[in-house]
């Protein structure tokens, strides 16, 4: 079915899906291994999130004017691993806020320009395949995170980066793989980047709401594992389970798009979130609060496709990466600056309970958000077919 470009496309994503996977499970027991308290693990990645957010955009645009997508990747990518380099060497809240913050400005791209890089690809009737294209990253998680949790506990948490910035490294050399010429669009219309956040507002929105729910329980149910006994074996396996989930899902998100619509996927997902956040505020069992991690998978899967898809209907091919760093900026910037910081606090204070079931509310209004703003496109195709006019 996909063609040589599409094939290195999918070794991309997973490498992607490796790296990633040596990092964001275990850097939250990495600063609570240092002796950073929840409340300071939430400040520290906060901080990091808000760098995310400035630099993801810039990203986009620096791919979309100046680089192309497939040569920023490339920058991004070996930046993070250089970046990567101090965190065994540094402690303190103040220090290691530092590493994290320098290693987010570099890594915020990643996404975003795989991303871009894939709608390049898939333009035109074939776009809706993009599911099957952004499993290979969780196919690359779900066996990473396994394979380096157990090297991690067998070892020692110093090689965290080591084998985070090997990843980046081969996330390099595939990019570079990728497409001979550079993409660079024509300059977008004057008024068109307002224009495209005055269309994207009410989507951002609910992707800030869904995300800061996702950070906070994505940093605290790693922490809540290791408190009720589990090893970082542990700890992987349970981000492995959530990949495995979203693999068959994205697999079928072409099927469900074209059936029900991408705004239908990703409230879908944002349920789903939901109904995880609920189970793990009550649970105590550490092995079942890894098994949540399945449930979770379904959500990050329709809620990830659905949520690339809707942003590239919202924007101009020319700010196309732009689009989708303002998407990343808010769900993996902005989001996690709110949801780790109060999920720090609140962990701290009210214990994982009142965490998580704050979350699963943030995560149902996420959902609700977008489901009304479909009514309201409903209601105006409606209108137009009726002959009226339509409803704002």
């Amino acid at each position: 079915m996909f063609g040589v470009p599409l094939r290195r496309l999918r070794l991309l994503f997973a490498l992607v899906g490796v790296a990633e996977a040596a990092l964001l499970p275990f850097l939250p027991i990495v600063l609570h291994d240092r002796g950073l308290s929840p409340a300071e693990i939430g400040a520290a990645l906060s901080a990091a999130a808000l760098m995310g957010f400035v630099a993801a955009p810039l990203w986009g645009y620096a791919a979309d004017r100046r680089l192309g997508p497939r040569r920023a990747l490339v920058v991004g990518a070996l930046s993070a691993a250089v970046a990567s380099v101090p965190l065994p060497f540094v402690s303190g809240f103040v220090a290691l806020t530092g590493v994290v913050v320098a290693l987010t400005a570099a890594r915020s791209s990643i996404a975003s320009l795989a991303d871009a890089l894939a709608l390049e690809e898939l333009s035109g009737t074939t776009r809706s395949d993009y599911g099957r294209v952004r499993l290979w990253m969780s196919i690359g998680w779900a066996i990473a995170a396994c394979v380096w949790g157990l090297v991690l506990q067998t070892g020692t948490l110093h090689l965290m980066p080591v084998l985070y910035a090997g990843g980046l490294v081969g996330v390099a050399v595939a990019a570079r793989g990728i497409g001979g010429v550079r993409v660079i669009h024509e300059r977008a219309p004057r008024g068109a980047r307002r224009a495209m956040l005055r269309g994207l507002g009410t989507f951002l929105l609910s992707l800030f709401l869904l995300y800061a729910a996702f950070s906070a329980t994505f940093a605290f149910v790693a922490v809540r594992i290791a408190e009720l006994g589990g090893g970082l074996f542990v700890i992987g396996v349970a981000a492995a389970l959530q990949a495995v989930a979203e693999i068959p899902v994205m697999r079928a998100t072409p099927r469900l798009s074209r059936a029900v619509g991408h705004r239908v996927l990703y409230v879908a997902g944002a349920f789903f979130v939901a109904a995880a956040c609920v189970a793990w505020a009550l649970v105590d069992d550490r092995l079942v609060i890894a098994l949540v991690k399945l449930v979770a998978g379904v959500g990050f899967a329709l809620v990830y496709i659905g949520s690339v898809l809707i942003v590239d209907d919202l924007v101009p091919p020319s700010l196309r990466g732009t689009g989708q760093g303002f998407a990343k900026a808010v769900s993996f910037g902005l989001a996690p600056i709110v949801g780790t910081l109060a999920g720090g606090a609140i962990y701290g204070h009210g214990g994982p309970r009142a965490l998580f079931l704050v979350s699963a509310a943030a995560a149902i209004c996420a959902g609700a958000v977008v489901w009304a703003a479909a009514a309201r496109v409903r209601r105006a195709d409606v209108s137009v077919a009726a002959g009226g006019a339509p409803v704002r």
